[in-house]
């Protein structure tokens, strides 16, 4: 288990710096996410078993590589268990170093059951889960869930309402400019990093 946990986050992090060499390509990328998936499965098939080998990777030190923080969330998302999804959600609320890498994971899974899970990101009580499920909700573009991430567009935290902007403008729903207006004076641009 162990060895597929470290093979897919090392083609996790070779594809994301495709994004900044100048000497790799798209093939590279293609070739990486390939690479990457049998792994992801075979985690998968590990079941409880695989998530409990995952679980302190979700809450990993500053120094260490984000890859193996995709590979839980990824992992999570495509187990049909409840107890490793809840993890998830509690590294979220902290707000872990490799934040962006689990959100990631979440947003590249092909799990048909995270739509329900996004569905509960939404109605969530803590603004910061709340916000992961509207920006992986625009960016997976599940129609299904259209009308609650529009209505989060409103939303008193300000982590909530810009990412409910711009994911509804990801599923064709764009702002009035008159909406984004109040965004203009806002004091921390911190929020936005979140998208």
């Amino acid at each position: 288990m162990e060895e597929h946990s470290e093979e897919a986050a090392f083609m996790y992090e070779s594809r994301c710096r495709c994004f900044v060499d100048p000497e790799l390509s798209w093939e590279d990328l293609r070739a990486y996410e390939h690479r990457m998936i049998p792994h992801l499965h075979g985690l998968a098939l590990g079941g409880f078993a695989t998530a409990k080998l995952l679980k302190d990777k979700l809450s990993l030190d500053e120094d260490e590589e984000p890859g193996e923080a995709f590979v839980a969330s990824i992992v999570y998302s495509m187990l049909e268990l409840i107890e490793p999804m809840q993890w998830l959600i509690n590294a979220l609320g902290q707000k872990p170093y490799h934040y962006h890498a689990i959100v990631d994971g979440l947003k590249y899974s092909t799990s048909p059951n995270l739509e329900g899970w996004l569905k509960y990101f939404l109605e969530h009580d803590d603004p910061a889960i709340k916000a992961v499920g509207v920006t992986v909700t625009g960016y997976r573009r599940e129609s299904s869930l259209k009308e609650k991430l529009y209505r989060l567009r409103d939303d008193p935290d300000l982590r909530v309402s810009i990412a409910a902007i711009y994911s509804s403008a990801e599923m064709g729903m764009m702002p009035d400019k008159n909406a984004l207006l109040p965004f203009l004076n806002c004091p921390d641009t911190a929020y936005i990093c979140l998208l």
